[in-house]
């Protein structure tokens, strides 16, 4: 006769041995069930996090860098390898 304890665990060792094996293939983001604009960035410095972007991640400017002299900030627009697209501003923290 088993204990409760290991009665528990064989049940749970049952349950489990029937579940499908979990797998994920990530959408790009335009793809997704929910669609959204883009994601955004607030930096500190935009042509830094242009040059990582640019330079370091070999990703293009689909925006290049543009000074809103209204609100006096700073733009620009990347695509990720994956079709997210991405905008950094500098400066927007402090609009008000």
């Amino acid at each position: 006769m088993l204990s409760a304890g290991r009665a528990s665990l064989c049940f749970a060792l049952l349950a489990l041995s029937s579940v499908p094996a979990a797998s994920a293939q990530l959408a790009a983001a335009k793809d997704g069930p929910v669609v959204y604009g883009h994601h955004h960035l607030n930096v500190t410095k935009i042509d830094e996090h242009k040059n990582f972007w640019l330079e370091g991640m070999g990703i293009t400017l689909d925006r290049p860098y543009t000074k809103i002299a209204a609100l006096n900030i700073a733009i620009a627009f990347i695509s990720d390898p994956w079709g997210t697209y991405i905008e950094l501003t500098e400066g927007l923290d402090k609009v008000s």
